[in-house]
This record gives C-alpha cells, sequence and structure tokens, in this order.
C-alpha cells in the first residue's frame, strides 16, 4: 500500500513539475525588435555583420550562376540553352527569442536592391533568397509587425 502511495504522489509530483517547467519554457513569438544590418563588399565574400537586434545566429552563402547549353559539336558554336540558373544569396537567420512578425522586408543602401523571396519563415527563424548581385554597402533586414 505504501509503495503505491509513493509511486502515485511520485507521477503527481513528476506531473506537476513538468507543467511547471513548460509554463517557463514560453516559446510564444513576442513583440521583440528583430533586425540584422550587414556589410556586403560587391562580390562574393561573405558580409561582414554591422548589428543585430534578437538574431542568434545567422549565415550567407553565395551560389554561382550556371548554364546548361546545346553546342554543336562540328563548330563548337551554342545552339541552344536548356537551363540557366542565376547567381543568389541565400541568407539564413535563427532567433534568439521567437518574434511575432508580419512579413521581412530588406533595403539596401548601396544601390538598387535585387529580386528577393523570403523562401521560409516562422517565429524562430526566416530564409531569404537575393536572385542577382547585392550592390556594395549596407543591406538590413527587418521582421515587421
Amino acid at each position: 500500500m505504501i509503495s503505491g502511495l509513493s509511486g502515485g504522489l511520485f507521477l503527481f509530483g513528476l506531473a506537476v513539475g513538468l507543467i511547471i517547467a513548460d509554463r517557463r519554457n514560453n516559446d510564444a513569438p513576442q513583440n521583440v525588435l528583430t533586425n540584422l544590418k550587414v556589410e556586403f563588399f560587391g562580390d562574393q565574400r561573405i558580409p561582414r555583420e554591422l548589428y543585430q537586434h534578437n538574431v542568434a545566429t545567422w549565415y550567407a552563402l553565395w551560389s554561382p550562376s550556371a548554364t546548361i547549353s546545346q553546342v554543336d559539336s562540328t563548330t563548337g558554336k551554342e545552339i541552344g540553352r536548356q537551363l540557366i540558373v542565376p547567381k543568389t544569396w541565400s541568407i539564413f537567420l535563427l532567433f534568439a527569442e521567437p518574434a511575432r512578425f508580419r512579413q521581412i522586408v530588406l533595403s539596401a543602401a548601396g544601390g538598387d536592391l535585387p529580386p528577393y523571396e523570403i523562401k521560409l519563415s516562422s517565429a524562430k527563424f526566416a530564409i531569404i533568397q537575393i536572385s542577382g548581385d547585392v550592390p556594395k554597402g549596407a543591406l538590413e533586414i527587418n521582421a515587421q509587425s
């Protein structure tokens, strides 16, 4: 009888502890300033961080353009292009705290920003793809409510 009672008390205490721990680990998105400003160099070098708010880590990856063409074997001249993959920058952001936002907006101080797309985002991360060369200068990424 005592072992059954002590086992029940142990399970009850464990359940209460898990509930309290779950409430302390609040992953609900909050209205928190979330942005990253980086400096691009106008070439393939990885940008340098200027400042950030609520960004635990980030990574930028440059991919060169690629073309698959059909070439005449006798003349060596291009007959037709079958596939063109443009050069791209992919930027991966991991937020320190879950952030509540409606959109992610990019702005470039060094010139016109090429087309970009937010490939995937949540309260905890964002994946951004920029098609083309990012101009030399500062690029700011803002999560806006």
